[in-house]
């Protein structure tokens, strides 16, 4: 993720981009890996189940790794439910060290993520984030 930096002193100044996020160590294997997957149509999967747990490290990981996935299948009648293995109040340590209620607020949005999945439960479980 890039954030604007204003150049200190100078309001009118126009922003320079200042990456704040460190770059994935393995998004280039999976990108070769998903690019030479198949797509699946979210009919096809996992035909037969009636219930789905999605098991996930953090909140959002649910939406931004498989959301499309998850409202397929509640759309088909599965029952969906979401566990977030912590709270991801680690979230933003490496920009600004810790938020407080950070962890209150995402798994607030958690919830509401998977309600709009179609997610019967959503569950933000206690492990350290980090």
């Amino acid at each position: 993720m890039s954030m604007p930096t204003p150049a200190l002193g100078n309001r009118s100044a126009v922003p320079t981009w200042q990456t704040v996020t460190p770059p994935p160590r393995h998004h280039d294997g999976w990108r070769r890996r998903l690019t030479a997957a198949a797509p699946v149509p979210v009919d096809q999967v996992l035909p037969g189940a009636t219930a789905v747990l999605a098991v996930v490290a953090h909140p959002d990981d649910e939406t931004l790794a498989m959301g499309g996935t998850l409202a397929g299948l509640a759309r088909r009648g599965v029952r969906v439910h979401v566990l977030s293995l912590t709270s991801g109040e680690a979230a933003l340590d490496h920009v600004r060290g810790r938020v407080a209620g950070l962890d209150a607020t995402r798994r607030r949005e958690l919830e509401e993520a998977a309600t709009r999945l179609g997610a019967e439960s959503a569950t933000a479980g206690r492990h350290p984030d980090g």
